[in-house]
């Protein structure tokens, strides 16, 4: 399946990029240098952008698609 390179963000690209190491909204928030509303609202667009119901799925799905690079 092709995925669109405008379906996420940047700023999007970068929650889920941190999401994906396994960091808590708090410590996703202090390294992006925002607040952790902000890093929900961004989760929540990134869930439903893909689909998913859960950050796990997120990850999983961006993974599978090519949205996310396996090897970060």
């Amino acid at each position: 399946m092709r995925v669109p390179p405008d379906l996420l963000s940047p700023r999007e690209m970068d929650v889920l990029r941190e999401v994906a190491t396994g960091s808590a909204n708090k410590q996703v928030a202090s390294r992006l240098g925002v607040s952790d509303q902000t890093v929900k609202v961004h989760m929540k667009s990134v869930l439903a952008k893909l689909g998913a119901s859960s950050r796990l799925q997120a990850v999983m799905t961006a993974l599978q698609r090519g949205i996310l690079d396996r090897e970060r």
